[in-house]
């Protein structure tokens, strides 16, 4: 949308207009990012990862990402070494996340 200057003429979009689009491409290239990144730990480790919003949480407790460990180094990182790696204790005491707070 262009905009009049006092002298009548146009002077195309405001910079908090301009602003305003540089934040949502910032954000659509994130969201691009963690769409690519989930999609090649899911095929790294063989299991389906949540929607980029739930994967942001998810990735907070480790174990996915000790489970790529895994993937790239087994023997440095054995699954019977990974805490909760089938995140039922998570589950179980309500925690969207593995990090407890007091």
């Amino acid at each position: 949308m262009a905009h009049q200057s006092q002298g009548g003429m146009e002077c195309g979009i405001s910079a908090q207009e301009m602003d305003e689009q540089r934040q949502k491409n910032v954000s659509y290239q994130y969201l691009c990012h963690l769409e690519e990144a989930k999609k090649w730990i899911e095929a790294c480790i063989n299991e389906e990862l949540p929607e980029a919003g739930e994967l942001e949480e998810k990735l907070r407790n480790g174990v996915y990402l000790a489970k790529l460990g895994h993937f790239f180094a087994p023997d440095t990182v054995p699954l019977r070494r990974i805490y909760d790696s089938d995140l039922s204790r998570t589950k179980s005491l309500g925690l969207t996340s593995g990090i407890q707070t007091i």
